[in-house]
C-alpha cells in the first residue's frame, strides 16, 4: 500500500510534467512566431524610416524651388 500510494504519485508527476513539456513546447513555439514577426515589423520600419527621409529631402526641394520662384517673381528685373 505505501508503494502503491508512491507510485501513485510518482505517475501523477509524470503526467504533470509531461503536460509542462508540452506547453513550455508551445511556449517556445509562439516565441519563435513572435520574434519572426517582430524582425518582419523591424524591417518595415526601417523601409518606411528610409522613406520618410526621402519624403523629407524631397519636400525641402520643393520648399527650395518655391523660395527661389517667389524670388524671381519679386525681383524688379523680371517685372
Amino acid at each position: 500500500m505505501f508503494f502503491k500510494k508512491y507510485k501513485m504519485n510518482i505517475e501523477q508527476l509524470k503526467q504533470e510534467n509531461d503536460q509542462l513539456k508540452a506547453q513550455m513546447l508551445g511556449l517556445a513555439n509562439n516565441l519563435r512566431i513572435t520574434e519572426e514577426k517582430l524582425k518582419q515589423y523591424e524591417m518595415q520600419i526601417d523601409g518606411l524610416y528610409k522613406q520618410n527621409l526621402e519624403l523629407v529631402g524631397e519636400v525641402k526641394h520643393l520648399n527650395m524651388k518655391m523660395m527661389t520662384n517667389n524670388t524671381n517673381q519679386n525681383d524688379s528685373r523680371y517685372y
